[in-house]
């Protein structure tokens, strides 16, 4: 049986959401899981993590030999493995760092552009709206680059929104189970109960409604609030914002909202972030 689940997303998707769910789900306690304590879900770009694999220090190593050795890596990992493995991805998809042959499951998420940028945005401390719209806008665009910014991660090339989309639902035929953001946010028991099928848990409804209420944002924020996430940006004031939609509303303006529209329309419509004359849904 093919071993590797990968939960993928553009950067501020709901990712790390999705995480601390099935975190609970899988740990299935009445008490909250830690917010940083999600050992279920990994990085690969973590360099602790690649560190735990390969039994030495990696610093030395220049980002081009991680480049390369880190899929080499997962690979041997991925061989080693008796039971179904997930990881938490925010690259571009390309078949040497997903390799179709070990992996039994893709999670997509996507969320609506314009949202994504004010998110990312408040994440990396941005307040230069224009520059947060030229980010998610860059077919080059990559994370992680500065290690005094990420010290304990790798660089992550993660393109535009709509490539990085492209790369994950398209080229391939691997099992992708594509998921938005905002139905997750608006019926939470039926996008998770779709997710949870995907990866074989069927849970019973009791258990994923409590192992949703255990990650709520509310308890997330509450827990934030008594101790740092450790995967949130140094700049970065709450990880945990708001868990909402239609926030671009507020903090772009029309024509910073139009540009996203122009470069990103196609995929929008896919995704039914945009009605029939191309208006914003959400």
């Amino acid at each position: 049986m093919k071993p590797l689940i990968w939960l993928a997303s553009y950067p501020r998707s709901g990712n790390t959401w999705l995480r601390v769910v099935l975190t609970n789900l899988l740990q299935s306690k009445d008490q909250p899981a830690s917010i940083n304590d999600i050992e279920y879900t990994p990085i690969p770009s973590s360099s602790h993590f690649l560190e735990d694999i390969l039994g030495y220090d990696v610093d030395t190593h220049s980002p081009e030999e991680i480049e390369t050795l880190l899929p080499n890596a997962l690979r041997w990992h991925a061989k080693h493995l008796k039971n179904p493995f997930y990881y938490k991805l925010h690259d571009l998809r390309y078949e040497a760092l997903v390799p179709p042959e070990l992996t039994r499951q893709i999670i997509y998420l996507v969320r609506n552009p314009l949202d994504v940028c004010v998110s990312f945005a408040a994440f990396l401390g941005i307040r230069d709206m224009d520059a947060a719209v030229d980010i998610i806008c860059n077919p080059e665009q990559a994370i992680a680059t500065s290690s005094s910014r990420f010290p304990d991660q790798f660089p992550q090339r993660i393109s535009s929104w709509s490539h990085h989309a492209q790369s994950w639902t398209e080229g391939h035929t691997m099992p992708c189970l594509v998921t938005r953001y905002e139905d997750m946010l608006r019926d939470p028991l039926a996008s998770f109960s779709r997710i949870a099928r995907a990866l074989s848990l069927n849970p019973d409804s009791h258990t994923l409604t409590k192992a949703i209420e255990n990650a709520s944002f509310e308890n997330l924020q509450k827990q934030e609030k008594a101790q740092p996430f450790k995967e949130s940006h140094p700049t970065t004031e709450r990880f945990f914002r708001k868990g909402k939609t239609g926030n671009w509303r507020e903090a772009l303006t029309s024509a910073q909202a139009q540009r996203i529209i122009e470069i990103h329309g196609d995929y929008m419509r896919r995704f039914a972030y945009l009605d029939q004359d191309s208006q914003p849904i959400f």
